[in-house]
């Protein structure tokens, strides 16, 4: 008999599945343009470069990717000197991840795990840095288990970084659903609360979080493909100048309008 979470991780898998069959028609090679961007990460005002000024440099750190889906980000990883793990529960994605290695020649320093990660079997102390992406708040049911977990498989003055959807202010959030199509979402997934980000914070006192995701979600669109690096100039420039107001914004007391946070700390 299927007990709720079996059921859960299906409806979670069968969506990733679907998602990866559309990751491999788009191509699987990361370009040279895009590691040099991030090997170079210096644009804090961006969500996807702060992460990697936050974590620092990457060359023979162990890196646990937590939900890698189709291996983006844990090749990209391994392209900036990381031996990473990516662990999902998608079967089909972890398969595009393995053909995204090969593609971009990092199989000796990108491996793959297909499990739920509450059931993993990770030794304690096995990685200098957990990376988490879009993850946990797919499992706010178990959060403080995984947080646990996480913190148990980092060595003494590992590094976490979360980036994770979050919903601060209800009538906002109610707001932006009617005004905007509706998310390409899970059925079990929702925004973080801030009574998850007071569960993260007790699990990882030493940390700090920053807040992203206002104008810059709405300019996102004027990036071809969303992809900043291969952007004309006067399109990376309405994509910054909206990042920097976000910043300033969030900055005098508006953190409740932003819809992303990163989150980065150590063991």
């Amino acid at each position: 008999m299927h007990s709720e979470k079996d059921e859960r991780w299906e409806r979670e898998a069968a969506f990733f599945d679907e998602k990866a069959k559309v990751e491999r028609a788009s191509g699987l090679k990361i370009s040279a343009a895009t590691v040099s961007r991030y090997a170079g990460a210096h644009h804090a005002e961006f969500p996807a470069e702060y992460r990697f000024i936050e974590v620092g440099s990457l060359k023979g750190k162990r890196v646990l990717d937590i939900g890698c889906g189709d291996g983006r980000a844990t090749v990209l990883l391994a392209l900036l000197g990381a031996n990473v793990t990516g662990i999902d529960i998608s079967p089909d994605a972890i398969e595009v991840a393995k053909e995204r290695a090969a593609v971009n020649n990092v199989s000796s320093r990108a491996s793959f795990i297909c499990s739920p990660l509450e059931i993993a079997e990770i030794e304690e102390s096995s990685f200098d840095v957990i990376w988490c992406d879009a993850f946990l708040h797919h499992v706010i049911p178990d959060l403080e288990q995984i947080l646990t977990m996480m913190k148990r498989w980092l060595v003494s003055g590992g590094s976490i970084v979360i980036t994770e959807p979050v919903s601060l202010s209800k009538a906002f959030r109610s707001l932006r659903l009617a005004l905007l199509p509706a998310p390409d979402a899970t059925p079990d997934e929702r925004p973080l609360e801030p009574i998850e980000l007071a569960l993260i914070n007790k699990v990882f006192p030493n940390s700090k979080a920053r807040y992203f995701g206002l104008l810059a979600r709405a300019a996102r669109p004027i990036l071809p493909g969303g992809n900043y690096e291969f952007a004309a100039g006067w399109r990376r420039g309405i994509f910054r100048s909206a990042s920097i107001l976000d910043q300033v914004a969030f900055s005098t007391g508006l953190r409740s309008l932003s819809s992303q946070m990163i989150f980065h700390g150590t063991k």
